[in-house]
């Protein structure tokens, strides 16, 4: 047994077999309490306080005053909005949200609730897409189903949020408990965590829930490998829970990197003190076994759908920030000077008094030395930034797959590096508390000071910080050392349960990271000050009028950005553009290059030069309606005509094709421009346009190709549902049915209840061939290559994680002492 020595810094848990922990020497007042309720209560008093404008102001993560256009391209971007301004985002992404995911949230909400359907596709974009398999849908975590089940409305989303919010909070706290074994820092950190820095640069982005999981990631991880087997067994549902969650929380490529690399210092931490090395292994490799099979419908469907479709991360790129903006990891400030004063962060920061944290951990390691995850978390410090900064060179990431297509991967890869930093400057605070050297402290302290002054001067010498107030930088730096240096004074005077000492260390610590929370008044340059909420759906006049006046399916497109993105999913409107990181090729390379069309803003969204020359392809798609700025003024005759001119300008396409039809108007194309081409010369008159190659396989349609008068049939009593679309059509001989939705090669076809051949027509979208007249009912379906296995992985990983937790708490279940007979 270890013996009791004031001066060790080390004791012997019996808790926690093997294990050896920190004592804490840090005291806080008894009313505090030292449960994990306190714990809870405190993250939640924090949460409250850093998202105030959300919870009692009336303001939204997903305030359409987040971005500059939505429902219309002017301002204000919605109806119904009033006068309200955009506020400023800081650099962060808001257009993620508003624009794909809650779009995407309306169209499951809607395929669930109202068909009791998983949605696996999304007909309200670029002429149906793939939804499941862009690997961002939310549907796998827990937390998204409150969206869904309040059909995507705003209050829902931030109930997300904060929810979020507080998760992170309170895994922190207890993470930061486990590893160091205090529960006044636990705490702390509790409160600490709703200011991190990683949650301002973010705000609404998707990558916000999937920063939440993180603590929880290597605080189950942990558990699962070192605890007892049926601990173990509870810890690893959690372990599991807490990776599936991060894995669907609506960012991928930041999900992957944060599960990976946690669990991977999880595994090192494992390593480093225990014998059982083996059977640690053996439990993670369980683990990731299961979580693969939990996760299947997913990164099946996600890679089944990236082989074959256009993305903008189809080439080796990586980027990374110049070793000169190295502060920037302690501050998103300094990035934003390094970055010539633009005012746009490349990164999340974490604070100046995380920076303090840190520099104490390195001033004082002999104290902390045998602490064995100090070095872990040292090493994964030095290792992922090196992937942020570069001194891992770019040449050796762009050997690892996936990860080398991410681009932005300096970013992804900060978020990871804010959590350890952040964790680590929990060492640096325990180290004060255990020291009592007067003088050491006025040394280390001084060397801080000489050291962040000098640090500020140099960075901010000849650059533009107008996006920052100057004098924040230096009132945030001393405060953030002011805080740790109270409590060493206090703690020397054996005065750390002051209650005044303890109000001074608080005030002074949450200066540095005031600016990290949410607020309704202050500095727009520095603050974060978000939006009203608004009904994301709140009724438009010309889309009411539209939708009253159809009863056949029918797309719109936008001029000028209207509908943004997916944002007509929200209208249930279908349109032919999109935002989807993962989008059909074929429509792609049908629509890049066409008259009148142009790809812009970011390299795949359809934006329009002249709407007239693209008119053929306007009847190809269904486009019955254009909208546009209802000043908008029309000059001669353009082909359209005028329909409304409420809050929109509408103009009607009558000549648009129907959505399907039978034709025995059938041709041959060798080419995207052969077709394009006929497109153009015959834009009125619907016609099935076959491949050469699929007419070389069935001689049945290549000789009813090239009729000479052919005939056209609309199709009708459409059952649009969310992953299929069925209707009525009469042939009067054989020949094509063809419908206008893209094909992503994943779907089925029925004529009458029975199997069909699906055929590419048009060069992206589908048909089927009949051959003789008739009544036919036709549907096609969507169901994701491989779909059948994604489901017999997951229900295989789900019976298999219930059988082993129950059978090792069989096996595993506590025996009692036989009692001695009495009588004896």
């Amino acid at each position: 047994m270890a013996k009791k020595n004031k001066k060790a810094s080390i004791v012997i848990n019996n808790k926690l077999p093997d294990e050896i922990l920190i004592k804490s020497d840090i005291k806080i007042p008894r009313h505090w309490g030292n449960s994990i309720f306190t714990m809870m209560l405190a993250a939640l008093v924090a949460v409250i306080i850093s998202c105030y404008p959300i919870i009692f102001c009336g303001k939204s993560f997903v305030s359409p005053a987040s971005v500059s256009a939505l429902v219309y391209s002017w301002w204000p971007p919605m109806p119904g909005m009033g006068n309200e301004k955009q506020f400023n985002q800081h650099g962060s992404d808001t257009g993620a949200t508003m624009w794909a995911m809650a779009p995407w949230a309306k169209a499951e909400s809607e395929s669930i609730l109202d068909h009791g359907e998983l949605p696996l596709w999304n007909r309200y974009s670029h002429a149906g897409e793939t939804l499941i398999g862009q690997g961002v849908s939310q549907l796998g975590d827990p937390l998204h189903w409150l969206v869904i089940l309040a059909r995507g409305e705003a209050f829902a989303w931030d109930m997300k949020y904060i929810l979020a919010k507080f998760l992170f909070c309170v895994g922190f706290g207890l993470l930061v408990n486990r590893l160091i074994a205090s529960r006044g820092l636990a705490i702390l950190y509790s409160v600490l965590a709703a200011w991190s820095g990683a949650f301002f640069y973010t705000f609404s982005h998707p990558s916000f829930f999937v920063f939440s999981y993180t603590p929880w990631i290597l605080l189950s991880a942990i558990n699962m490998l070192l605890s007892t087997p049926r601990k173990a067994a509870l810890w690893g549902c959690l372990w599991l829970l807490a990776n599936v969650a991060c894995f669907n929380a609506g960012m991928l490529s930041v999900a992957v990197i944060l599960i990976g690399a946690l669990n991977l210092a999880a595994l090192a931490y494992a390593f480093g003190y225990s014998k059982k090395r083996k059977e640690s292994i053996l439990r993670l490799a369980v683990g990731v076994t299961l979580f693969f099979g939990w996760t299947a419908p997913f990164w099946i469907s996600f890679i089944v759908t990236e082989k074959d479709a256009f993305s903008l991360h189809t080439e080796v790129k990586v980027d990374q920030l110049p070793l000169h903006s190295v502060a920037g990891a302690f501050d998103d400030i300094f990035y934003r000077i390094a970055s010539d004063g633009n005012g746009v962060s490349p990164a999340p920061g974490a604070s100046m008094l995380i920076f303090v944290g840190f520099f104490l951990a390195l001033l004082n390691w002999k104290k902390i030395r045998n602490n064995f995850f100090y070095w872990v978390n040292t090493a994964a410090i030095v290792l992922w930034g090196g992937f942020v900064f570069g001194w891992v060179p770019a040449s050796i990431v762009e050997l690892i797959p996936f990860l080398n297509r991410v681009g932005h991967i300096a970013t992804d890869f900060s978020y990871l590096l804010v959590f350890h930093l952040t964790l680590h400057s929990a060492y640096g605070f325990y180290a004060i508390s255990k020291n009592t050297a007067v003088r050491w402290n006025i040394i280390q302290f001084s060397v801080m000071i000489v050291v962040m002054l000098a640090g500020m001067f140099f960075i901010t010498r000849g650059q533009s910080v107008n996006h920052a107030p100057r004098i924040y930088l230096f009132v945030a730096a001393a405060c953030a050392v002011a805080a740790p240096l109270v409590f060493a004074i206090l703690k020397s005077l054996n005065r750390e349960k002051s209650h005044a000492g303890w109000t001074a260390i608080i005030l002074l610590g949450f200066v540095p990271c005031l600016r990290h929370g949410l607020y309704t008044i202050g500095d727009e340059t520095l603050l974060m000050k978000p939006g009203k909420r608004e009904s994301l759906d709140f009724p438009s006049e010309s889309i009411r009028r539209i939708k009253q006046s159809e009863h056949e399916p029918f797309r719109v497109t936008g001029l000028q950005s209207s509908l943004i993105g997916n944002y007509s999913a929200m209208y249930q409107l279908e349109d032919i553009r999109t935002c989807s990181p993962l989008i059909n090729k074929p429509l792609v390379d049908l629509v890049r290059g066409f008259p009148g069309v142009d790809i812009v803003a970011w390299g795949w969204v359809v934006g329009y030069t002249n709407p007239v020359l693209a008119k053929p392809l306007f009847n190809l798609l269904n486009v019955k309606y254009l909208l546009a700025h209802p000043q908008t003024q029309i000059q001669g005759d353009i082909g359209f005509d005028e329909y409304d001119r409420s809050d929109f300008l509408v103009i009607k396409n009558s000549e648009a094709w129907p959505r399907a039809f039978y034709t025995n108007g059938i041709f041959e194309t060798v080419s995207l421009d052969d077709f394009k081409n006929r497109l153009i010369a015959n834009p009125n008159v619907p016609f099935a346009a076959f491949s050469d190659r699929d007419l070389a396989k069935e001689p049945k349609i290549k000789q009813s190709a090239n009729v000479q008068s052919p005939s056209v049939v609309s199709a009708s009593d459409y059952t649009l549902g969310p992953n299929s679309t069925k209707f009525s059509v009469k042939a009067p001989s054989a020949g094509a049915i063809a419908l206008m939705e893209a094909n992503a090669g994943d779907f089925h076809a029925t004529i009458n209840g029975e199997k069909a051949q699906v055929y590419t027509v048009n060069h992206a979208f589908k048909a089927v061939y009949v051959d003789g007249p008739g009544q036919y009912t036709v549907e096609f379906r969507y169901l994701p290559s491989h779909w059948k296995i994604a489901q017999f992985l997951f229900c295989v990983a789900a019976l298999t994680t219930l059988g082993i937790t129950v059978f090792v708490f069989y096996k595993f279940r506590p025996v009692e002492s036989p009692v001695a007979d009495q009588s004896s």
